[in-house]
């Protein structure tokens, strides 16, 4: 019987690879990825390996270090309940293919993944990114994470001309994401973004963050494009927050923004309809900035504000000041509210 357990691994080996250490399945080079790989079963790929049909991936499918995987343009990759991709070299996923994550799947990026034009990667509900790696957007490619999603990402994440939906699912970046060339990003359903590294936005994207969704800031954030705030959203600031020459951020429909470090004005910031900002730190406006509120929206000042740009309120009861305000680098002293009330309205007559 020991005998012909014996030949009976020795048959695998020759056929599927040799077992590894780790309890995987070395599936050797140049042969070609299985349509299934079974919930019981870890499968690591060894190199040239190719994917010929639409492939599901219910135990774990490894890619290793300096192995590359392509899944093919027009086929599909599932990631099926408690599965798991594991990229420790490169995958890349080829024009209008799909790599789809099922409720409990999970894609671990260790290495580097490109997502060309045109292909889609998605989950609907509960799966899990976990990126400490590259990740590539390429132009037209899309993203749509769905409810109880978990997207955390220590690495480098770009998005280059992308359309990324996230609804009901959180984000954490403790790596770098930088939004690029002309990429949307639509936020709602109470998504929770957590920044505890670098979040960039460049001239001609759109961030919407929307429907009580939440941004916190515990690192850096600079905005150089449209970044929308709505639907009872809310951001706090907890480092430094920076709007760009180019940024225009707005904040409308009931939008809470509490800043507790340092928010660095260069560009616009909108707040109107019942939005609400609390600075208790250091508000600080570039010579090119431009803040205005209007309507029912209230900036209150429990820190500084250093004001080197333009203030325009539609009302004093825009602005409650309570305790430090500078105006071209003057300390006010009382009355700030009366004080840009009136610069305001002599900007709307002076202006064409």
């Amino acid at each position: 019987m020991k005998r012909f357990y014996v030949q009976l691994a020795l048959v695998t080996a020759l056929v599927y690879g040799a077992q590894c250490s780790a309890g995987c399945l070395l599936l050797q080079e140049g042969t070609p990825v299985p349509k299934l790989v079974k919930r019981s079963e870890c499968v690591e790929l060894q190199g040239h390996n190719e994917v010929r049909e639409h492939l599901t991936v219910e135990g774990k499918l490894i890619v290793k270090y300096g192995t590359i995987l392509s899944l093919p343009s027009n086929l599909e990759l599932t990631v099926k309940s408690h599965g798991e991709l594991e990229v420790r070299g490169e995958f890349k996923q080829e024009e209008n293919s799909l790599l789809r994550l099922d409720e409990f799947g999970k894609l671990s990026v260790f290495g580097q993944m490109y997502v060309q034009p045109g292909a889609t990667v998605l989950s609907e509900r509960s799966a899990s990114f976990v990126l400490p790696g590259k990740v590539m957007f390429r132009p037209v490619s899309y993203l749509k994470l769905g409810r109880d999603v978990s997207l955390k990402s220590g690495g480098i994440l770009n998005f280059d001309k992308t359309k990324v939906d996230a609804d009901s699912c959180s984000i954490d970046n403790s790596g770098t994401i930088s939004v690029m060339n002309r990429s949307i990003l639509e936020l709602q359903g109470n998504t929770r973004i957590r920044n505890r590294g670098t979040l960039l936005s460049e001239p001609n994207t759109m961030i919407n963050i929307q429907d009580r969704s939440y941004l916190d800031n515990e690192r850096k954030v600079s905005f150089n494009g449209v970044v929308n705030f709505s639907g009872a959203s809310s951001l706090q600031n907890r480092f430094i927050f920076t709007v760009d020459e180019l940024g225009k951020v707005s904040m409308s429909d009931g939008v809470t923004f509490g800043n507790n470090h340092i928010v660095n004005l260069n560009g616009s910031l909108n707040l109107d309809d019942h939005a609400k900002y609390d600075n208790f730190k250091n508000l600080q406006l570039g010579k090119k900035a431009v803040l205005s509120i209007r309507g029912n929206a209230v900036l209150t000042n429990r820190g500084t504000v250093y004001d080197r740009g333009t203030v325009k309120l539609e009302y004093k009861e825009n602005l409650k000041n309570k305790h430090i305000f500078f105006i071209n680098d003057l300390k006010q002293s009382s009355n700030v509210e009366e004080v840009l009330y009136k610069m305001s309205r002599s900007q709307n007559r002076s202006a064409p």
